[in-house]
């Protein structure tokens, strides 16, 4: 009777706690999809302030983004498979234009379209 229920409650366990990694995985890709923004716009905006270059860096070998000033790591179920250097110009422009995609191990991948003209981008979620 105490292995029934020992194998009852591993099996329980288990039936609850993978739903739950992959809503974690979730939830993390997101908030790392918009800090990424808002890291983006603050450093457009910074390059327009002080009228002056600001470089981002998509690092396909390090799994992260440069800012000038700040780094920010790739969750572990995201990644790219390029890297992409590219410059926030002192008007706000981009000087280089490329969509960098993000690719997901456990779901729909996202979409960065960087829009050379206004130094605006666009996320896609797919």
């Amino acid at each position: 009777m105490l292995i029934h229920l020992i194998i009852i409650s591993f099996l329980i366990l288990l039936i609850i706690k993978i739903p739950h990694r992959q809503i974690a995985n979730q939830i993390e890709n997101r908030l790392f999809v918009d800090q990424l923004v808002a890291q983006l716009n603050y450093t457009q905006q910074k390059a327009l302030f002080h009228n002056k270059r600001y470089t981002v860096t998509f690092d396909q070998s390090r799994q992260e983004v440069r800012f000038n000033d700040r780094n920010l790591q790739l969750p572990e179920t995201l990644y790219f498979n390029q890297t992409f250097i590219f410059d926030y110009l002192a008007n706000g422009r981009v000087n280089q234009f490329r969509t960098v995609t993000l690719y997901n191990d456990e779901g729909p991948r996202v979409k960065i379209v960087f829009q050379l003209g206004s130094g605006k981008f666009v996320v896609q979620p797919e």
